[in-house]
């Protein structure tokens, strides 16, 4: 049996990544039933692995998830396994970014909130400029 039509999903820094295999026969026709044992494992050139979680769907599908931690970015090498054979281009290349800089976030979320003020200020010094507008026109009128 062969593990095939994959998708892989790099990772990142407490996020929850999942991809699913189905598992074919050698004439590549999807298994409609599960049993089998899927087991995988990201290891990385730090000795820091990441052991994800495989879930039998029942139906020829394995839906496999990991959850990386602090300390677990950078490329890692995905293995797969299905009945003790690797699947079919195992292992994988997959690359885990690391934390958010807070420091560039704290920047972004300041730059955003201070265009914020400037149209607010403006909205209001145009509404002002209105009204102004507005009332010259009655006092003219009269």
């Amino acid at each position: 049996m062969v593990g095939k039509n994959y998708t892989l999903l790099n990772g990142a820094f407490e996020r929850l990544t999942w991809f699913q295999i189905q598992v074919s026969d050698t004439y590549g026709n999807h298994l409609r039933v599960g049993g089998h044992h899927v087991d995988s494992i990201l290891v990385s050139e730090t000795d820091n692995p990441i052991y994800p979680t495989v879930q039998d769907n029942n139906n020829g599908t394995y839906t496999i998830t990991y959850l990386p931690g602090e300390e677990q970015s950078g490329p890692y090498s995905l293995e797969v396994t299905l009945d003790g054979d690797d699947i079919e281009g195992s292992p994988f290349s997959v690359t885990i970014s690391p934390k958010p800089n807070n420091a560039v976030l704290l920047g972004v979320t300041l730059g955003i909130a201070g265009l914020c003020l400037i149209i607010l200020v403006a909205l209001v010094a145009y509404r002002r400029w209105r009204r102004r507008g507005q009332y010259q026109a009655i006092a003219e009128s009269r």
